[in-house]
C-alpha cells in the first residue's frame, strides 16, 4: 500500500530536473554571448564619425595627391581617433589606405582605400 501511494504522488524526477538545468544553461549562455558581441561593436555615433574623419582624409590626399605616409590623433565629439594614411607607389599609380582606430580600445574601425595616377 505505501509503495502504491508512492508511485502515485505527483512531483519531478531527477533526471526532469537535470534536463531542465541543461536547456536552461544553453539558453542562458546563448544569451550571454549575445550580450557580450553587442557590447564589444562601436556605436553608431562612433562609425559614423570614424567614417567621416576617413573620408576626409582620403578627399584631402586624393585631392593635394599626398602620397607621404602620416599618423595622426584626431578628437571629435570628444572620442580620440588614432588615424593612419599609407601610401603605396608602383610605376604611375598611387595606392592610398586610410585607417581610423578607437584610440582609447586600440581597435580598428573602419578602413578605407582609392588609388590614382600620379602626374
Amino acid at each position: 500500500m505505501i509503495l502504491s501511494r508512492l508511485r502515485q504522488q505527483s512531483g519531478l524526477t531527477v533526471i526532469e530536473i537535470l534536463i531542465a538545468a541543461v536547456i536552461f544553461m544553453v539558453g542562458f549562455s546563448t544569451l550571454i554571448l549575445l550580450m557580450n558581441s553587442t557590447l564589444v561593436k562601436f556605436s553608431a555615433r562612433e562609425l559614423l564619425q570614424a567614417g567621416q574623419l576617413a573620408h576626409e582624409v582620403m578627399t584631402q590626399s586624393l585631392a593635394d595627391q599626398d602620397t607621404v605616409t602620416f599618423d595622426s590623433t584626431l578628437v571629435r565629439s570628444g572620442i580620440s581617433y588614432w588615424v593612419t594614411r599609407q601610401a603605396t607607389l608602383t610605376d604611375n599609380l598611387a595606392g592610398i589606405t586610410v585607417t581610423v582606430y578607437r584610440q582609447k580600445q586600440d581597435r580598428k574601425v573602419i578602413e578605407l582605400y582609392d588609388a590614382f595616377v600620379v602626374r
